[in-house]
C-alpha cells in the first residue's frame, strides 16, 4: 500500500493520506507506518478512515499488545467489566457525550480535560493510544499534544543533567479523588492506592530519545524534595513543556484515527463543545512494557 506522509509541525505530528486501513497492511507498510509514527515524536493523523471495530483493532496492534478493562486489586492490574466497552471488541472503550434511551452515557464523558499521559499511575506506563472519531460536534472539541522530547531538547544541558536520577509520585487521586468518574473503576478506593513512581526523565526504548515524564495532570510529588522544592520544579517543567512552540493542536473531522505515544507524548482535550454538537470517539490502548529504558 503507497500512502502520503507530511509533517504537521517542527515538533509534534504528521499526517498520512491515501492510505485505507480497512485493508490488510504488508509487513513493510506496518514497518513504515510505525517509523513514521516514531519520525513524528509519537504522533500521526491518519484521515478520511471508514473502520469497523475490528479495523481499528488490527491497526492498533502494529503497535503492541492492546489492553483490555482493567482494574488495580492488590497492587496488580486484572480485568474487570467496563461498562462503556464495546460488548463484542471489550479493547474499545466508548468516548461520549451522548446517553441511551435510558438516559444513561453511552462512553466516558469530559475524559482527560487536563494536560496527561494515559496510564501513567500504572506501574508499567503504557504505550500509546488510538483514537478514531465517529461523530464530533460542528466545532470545538479539539485535542492539543505536547512533545516532551523538544520540551527536554529545549532545556539547557546543565538542567537536563540535574534532571537525571530524580523521580515523581504519579497518581489518579490529583484528578479523581477517590473514584473514577465515567464506570471505569467502581471500588471506592481504587483511585486513591492507583499510583506509581517513575523517572522524570525517560528514554526511549525505539528511538534512544529523552524526554521529559511529568505531566499536571496527574504528577504530584519529586521524590527526595521538600514539598515547596518539588512544587517549583514541577510547575516550571508543567509550564515549560506546554509552550505552543511544542504543541499540536488537532482540529477533528468525522474519520479521523489518531494515534500517540505516550511514553513521550502529553495531550489535553479540550471541553468547550457543551450543547453545541454529539461527540462519539472509540479508543484502544496498547500495554507498556516492563523493560522500558530509565535514566
Amino acid at each position: 500500500m503507497h500512502f502520503n506522509i507530511r509533517r504537521l509541525n517542527p515538533a509534534i505530528g504528521a499526517e498520512i493520506t491515501n492510505c485505507d486501513l480497512r485493508e490488510p497492511l504488508s509487513a513493510d507498510t506496518a514497518s513504515a507506518i510505525y517509523q513514521a509514527w516514531l519520525d513524528s515524536n509519537g504522533l500521526l493523523v491518519v484521515r478520511d478512515q471508514h473502520l469497523e471495530p475490528q479495523h481499528q483493532v488490527a491497526f492498533a496492534s502494529i503497535f503492541g499488545e492492546l489492553s483490555g478493562p482493567e482494574r488495580k486489586v492488590g497492587g496488580a492490574w486484572s480485568e474487570m467489566r467496563n461498562t462503556h466497552a464495546l460488548p463484542e471488541f471489550p479493547q474499545i472503550t466508548r468516548m461520549s457525550n451522548k446517553k441511551d434511551e435510558q438516559g444513561r452515557p453511552l462512553g466516558r464523558v469530559d475524559a482527560g480535560t487536563f494536560w496527561h499521559t494515559d496510564l501513567a499511575t500504572r506501574q508499567i506506563p503504557g504505550k500509546a493510544s488510538c483514537l478514531y472519531a465517529i461523530e464530533i460536534p460542528p466545532y470545538g472539541g479539539d485535542t492539543m499534544f505536547a512533545s516532551m522530547i523538544a520540551a527536554y531538547d529545549a532545556l539547557s544541558p546543565l538542567f537536563q543533567e540535574r534532571l537525571e536520577g530524580l523521580e515523581a509520585v504519579h497518581t489518579l487521586a490529583k484528578v479523581y479523588g477517590n473514584q473514577m468518574t465515567g464506570g471505569m473503576m467502581g471500588e471506592e478506593n481504587e483511585v486513591k492506592h492507583n499510583s506509581a513512581i517513575h523517572p522524570v526523565i525517560r528514554q526511549h526504548p525505539d528511538t534512544g530519545r529523552k524526554s521529559i515524564f511529568v505531566d499536571r495532570g496527574f504528577t504530584t510529588q519529586i521524590e527526595g524534595l521538600n514539598k515547596a522544592e518539588s512544587d517549583a520544579l514541577l510547575e516550571f517543567l508543567f509550564e515549560h513543556s506546554t509552550q505552543p512552540q511544542f504543541i499540536y493542536r488537532h482540529q477533528w473531522r468525522t474519520n479521523d484515527l489518531l494515534i500517540w505515544d505516550n511514553r513521550c507524548t502529553i495531550h489535553y482535550a479540550v471541553s468547550d463543545y457543551k450543547g453545541i454538537g454529539w461527540r462519539y470517539m472509540h479508543r484502544c490502548t496498547i500495554r507498556g512494557n516492563a523493560d522500558i529504558p530509565t535514566t
